[in-house]
């Protein structure tokens, strides 16, 4: 209500939905420093760009393949609204790494952050990768979005020794169904 009223308002925050929502222009800083300025969906970007190298992955941990598959086992970046999709990541590891936890997320074209789940925290697993071995892993979930276009990031990491690998917006994908709004898609029945 302030800001339509002409007043100019500064919204300092890491929450980055709400900057992306409330401001149509941001400023990020670095160490007192401007390191980008712009409309917020683009500054925002850079935000969890900026994330991404401050967290260094150590780079023990190659990704080799990413895909996409529609519930049939068929390769798509295409989904309808609600339906099941699966990720398979192939990973390699120049030495033995155990107890890794796998991070998965959905964001939208403009940056924000729409879904962010750790293996540990949501299925209690962990993954041990030997040296020189390559392992697949899958993860289903629906597509429970707007119609729309979304990236999907992954990462691994281990709680003493940090991230191994760090792989933001590493796949885009399409959703198809009606116009609807909102950041989720939720099931109805009319």
């Amino acid at each position: 209500d302030i800001a339509s009223s002409g007043t100019t308002v500064i919204f300092i925050s890491h929450n980055i939905p709400a900057v992306i929502e409330l401001c149509p222009k941001a400023v990020l800083l670095g160490k007192g420093q401007i390191q980008r300025s712009g409309p917020s969906a683009e500054v925002c970007r850079s935000y969890f760009r900026a994330f991404a190298e401050a967290n260094l992955a150590d780079k023990t941990i190659q990704l080799q393949a990413v895909e996409l598959r529609s519930a049939d086992g068929t390769l798509s970046n295409s989904f309808a609204m609600g339906r099941w999709a699966s990720l398979r990541v192939v990973l390699t590891s120049d030495t033995y790494v155990d107890g890794m936890t796998m991070g998965f997320s959905v964001k939208r074209t403009d940056g924000m952050l729409l879904f962010d789940a750790n293996s540990d925290k949501v299925a209690g697993k962990y993954f041990t990768l030997g040296a020189s071995e390559s392992k697949a892993i899958t993860i289903k979930f629906r597509a429970n979005l707007p119609q729309g276009s979304y990236y999907l990031g992954v990462f691994f990491y281990t709680p003493l020794k940090g991230f191994h690998l760090y792989a933001d917006e590493v796949l885009g994908f399409h959703v198809t169904g009606p116009k609807t709004l909102g950041c989720a898609f939720v099931d109805t029945i009319w």
